[in-house]
C-alpha cells in the first residue's frame, strides 16, 4: 500500500507530505483546488514523462517520492529482489525533474532507470484518472479482467506455458529451414575455421618463444663469436682464467702448509676453479646446440610465425583468441549440424507442442464462452446500481485461421499468448443502440464506472495493491451516489483505494479524508493537502452537501453529516 506520498515545487505545491491509510482514501475540495495534481505528482514517482512545467515557478528543481509497504506483496518483492535491490518490506520510490525537464530516479536511494520504475509503479498502483483510461479502451486489457473473473488465471498460466515451448521450438524449426543454403555455408565455414586452427596444433604464448628463438637464429654467428671468445678466455688461453687461477691455487697450497687458517680461502678458490670449468663446458655446450640447430630452423620459424600472423588476423589477436574462437566455432557447428540433420523430429516436436497448447486452448476458450454471459451479467448489475441501468456489455470472441494453427473443427485456429483469438468488450449506454467499441462509445465517466464495475467483480485477481480513481462519481448523485460509495468502500476491503470525488455521499464512506485547498502565501497561491479530523469531516461533508452559504442549509448539512457519520461507523 502507499503510505506517503511528499512533492515538493510541484505545479502549485510548495512542499506537501501526506500519510495515507488502508482502505478507501477521499480527496475532496473545491474544484481547481489542486486534487488531480496529487495524481499526477504520484504518477511521476511511478515513472509517468517529466516536463519543465512540472516545476513549480521561480524553483530549478520538483521532487517528488512515494512511500510503499510491500511486505504483504511478496510477488513484488521477490521481482525487486532479482532486479537487485534489497527492500525488506519497504519501498520508496523517488523522481528528481530539472529545468531541462530530465529527470533522475532512485528507489530506496539508489538509482535506478525510468523504464524499471515504470514496471514497478504497474505492480503497486493502477491509476484511473480523469485521461488514464487507455488501458480499458485498448482491447488487449480486457481478457485479462475476464478471465480474472471467470477464475482462469492457473489454467491460462499453465497454457503460457506450453505456449512458450510452442513459440521457441517454431522460432528454432524455422531457423533450420530459412536460408537452407546459407546455412550450409556457414557449417562449410565453420568446419574449414575448425579444420585450420586445430590443424595448427596452437600452444598458449608460442608466438613468445618462437620470437626468442628467432632471435637467436638471427644472431647466430655473433653468438658462436661471443661464445667461443668466452671458452678461451676461460680455459684455452695461455693466460686463461683457469690457467691464472690454476697457478693462484698453487700458491694457497703453499700458504696452507705454513699456515692452515688459510684453508678455508684456498677451499673458496677451488670451488670457484670447479664451477668455472663447468661455466666453459656449457657455453661449450650451448655453441654446439647453436651451431647444429640453426642450419634450415630458421626458415621453420619463420614459417611458423607467418602462420600463426595469419590466423592472428583471422581469429583474434592472441593465441588465446586463436583457440577460444575455435571451440566457439565447434559449439556452433553442433548446434547448426544438429538442426540442419533433424528437421524431422523439430518437425515432430513442432506437431506436438501445437497438439498439446492447442487442447489447453481450446478447454480455455470453452470456458471462456461458457461464462461470458455470467460475466456480462455481474458486471451490468453493478453498473445498474451506478445509474448505469440501460447499459448493454457483451463480450466479443474473435478469432483468425492459421496453417500452423491448432486443428479444431475442421479449422486451424491460430494461437496466441491468451489462447485462440482476442475479446473485446463491446459497450451501449443507450437504449436501441447495439454495443459497440469502448473507444467509440464511452464517455470518460462511464468508463470510470465500468472500469469500477471490472474491477469490483474481479477484485481477487487484481494485480495492483492501490487503485485510484478520478472523479469516478462524474454525472451521478443522490442514492446512486450511495451505492457507489458503498461499491468502493467494498473493493477497499481487498486493496488501497483512491478517490478524488465532489460527492459527500462517496466521502462518507472514507477510511481516511483529505482536504485540498489553495492558500495565498506571500501573494502566491500554493495547493495544501490536510487529513481531516473526525469533526473537520463533518464540516467538510455539510460543505459539499449544502453547496451554498445559507445558515440554515449549512445547519441541515452538518446535521445530516453527524447522522451519515453515525451510519457509516455503526456498520463498519
Amino acid at each position: 500500500m502507499l503510505k506517503e506520498l511528499r512533492a515538493v515545487n510541484f505545479a502549485i505545491i510548495d512542499e506537501a507530505l501526506i500519510e495515507f491509510s488502508e482502505g478507501l482514501n477521499v480527496l475532496t475540495g473545491e474544484t481547481g483546488a489542486g486534487k488531480s495534481i496529487l495524481i499526477e505528482a504520484l504518477g511521476l514517482a511511478l515513472g509517468s514523462r517529466s516536463s519543465e512545467e512540472m516545476i513549480r515557478f521561480g524553483s530549478e528543481v520538483a521532487t517528488v517520492e512515494a512511500s510503499f509497504d510491500i511486505s504483504k506483496l511478496a510477488t513484488v518483492e521477490n521481482w525487486l529482489n532479482d532486479l537487485g535491490y534489497s527492500c525488506e518490506g519497504e519501498l520508496i520510490l523517488r523522481r528528481v525533474v530539472n529545468r531541462s525537464g530530465k529527470s533522475r530516479a532512485y528507489l530506496n536511494g539508489s538509482p535506478i532507470t525510468i523504464a524499471q520504475i515504470r514496471s514497478i509503479g504497474e505492480r503497486l498502483v493502477d491509476i484511473h484518472g480523469q485521461n488514464e483510461h487507455q488501458s480499458l479502451l485498448n482491447p488487449v486489457s480486457h481478457m485479462p479482467l475476464f478471465d480474472g473473473f471467470l477464475g482462469l488465471n492457473k489454467k491460462l498460466s499453465v497454457y503460457q506455458a506450453s505456449y512458450n515451448d510452442l513459440v521457441t521450438a517454431r522460432d528454432r524449426l524455422a531457423k533450420a529451414n530459412s536460408n537452407r543454403m546459407e546455412l550450409e555455408q556457414k557449417v562449410d565455414l565453420l568446419k574449414y575455421q575448425i579444420e585450420e586452427i586445430n590443424g595448427a596444433s596452437l600452444k598458449p604464448k608460442e608466438d613468445t618463444a618462437l620470437t626468442a628463438e628467432k632471435n637467436r637464429l638471427v644472431n647466430t654467428k655473433k653468438l658462436l663469436e661471443l661464445s667461443s671468445s668466452i671458452v678461451n678466455d676461460i680455459d684455452e688461453a695461455e693466460d686463461s682464467v683457469i690457467n691464472i687461477t690454476n697457478a693462484i691455487r698453487s700458491l694457497f697450497d703453499q700458504i696452507v702448509g705454513i699456515d692452515p687458517s688459510v684453508k678455508p680461502m684456498a677451499e673458496k678458490l677451488t670451488e670457484s676453479f670447479y664451477g668455472l670449468e663447468e661455466v666453459s663446458a656449457e657455453v661449450r655446450q650451448y655453441a654446439n646446440m647453436i651451431d647444429d640447430g640453426h642450419h634450415g630452423r630458421l626458415d621453420e620459424v619463420d614459417e611458423r610465425l607467418e602462420l600463426i600472423k595469419n590466423l592472428k588476423r583471422k581469429y583474434g589477436s592472441t593465441i588465446e583468441e586463436i583457440i577460444s574462437h575455435g571451440k566457439s566455432a565447434e559449439m556452433e557447428l553442433d548446434t547448426l549440424s544438429y538442426d540442419l540433420g533433424n528437421n524431422e523430429k523439430l518437425e515432430d516436436a513442432v506437431a506436438e507442442l501445437t497438439k498439446n497448447a492447442g487442447k489447453l486452448a481450446s478447454e480455455l476458450d470453452l470456458e471462456r464462452q461458457k461464462g461470458s454471459k455470467k460475466f456480462s451479467a455481474a458486471v451490468i448489475r453493478l453498473l445498474s446500481d451506478l445509474n448505469m441501468g440501460k447499459v448493454k456489455l457483451a463480450p466479443k470472441f474473435s478469432y483468425e485461421e492459421s496453417e500452423d494453427g491448432y486443428l479444431q473443427d475442421g479449422v486451424k485456429q491460430k494461437l496466441g499468448p491468451l489462447g485462440f483469438g482476442e475479446m473485446e468488450l463491446l459497450f451501449s449506454a443507450n437504449p436501441g443502440e447495439p454495443p459497440k467499441s469502448l473507444v467509440k462509445t464511452a464517455s470518460g465517466g462511464e468508463i470510470s464506472r465500468l472500469m469500477l464495475a471490472l474491477k469490483t467483480v474481479a477484485r481477487e485477481q487484481l494485480g495492483a495493491a492501490s487503485m485510484i480513481f478520478d472523479e469516478v462519481d462524474a454525472g451521478i448523485g443522490g442514492a446512486t451516489a450511495d451505492m457507489l460509495g458503498r461499491k468502493l468502500k467494498a473493493l477497499a476491503g481487498s486493496n488501497q483505494i483512491f478517490v478524488i470525488t465532489h460527492l459527500s455521499q462517496v466521502a462518507k464512506y472514507a477510511n481516511a479524508h483529505f482536504r485540498v485547498e489553495k492558500k495565498g502565501v506571500k501573494d502566491r497561491v500554493t495547493a495544501k493537502v490536510k487529513e481531516l479530523t473526525e469533526d473537520e469531516r463533518i464540516i467538510e461533508l455539510a460543505r459539499m452537501t449544502a453547496g451554498t452559504n445559507s445558515a440554515r442549509s449549512n445547519k441541515s448539512a452538518i446535521k445530516w453529516a453527524r447522522e451519515v457519520r453515525q451510519e457509516v461507523k455503526s456498520e463498519d
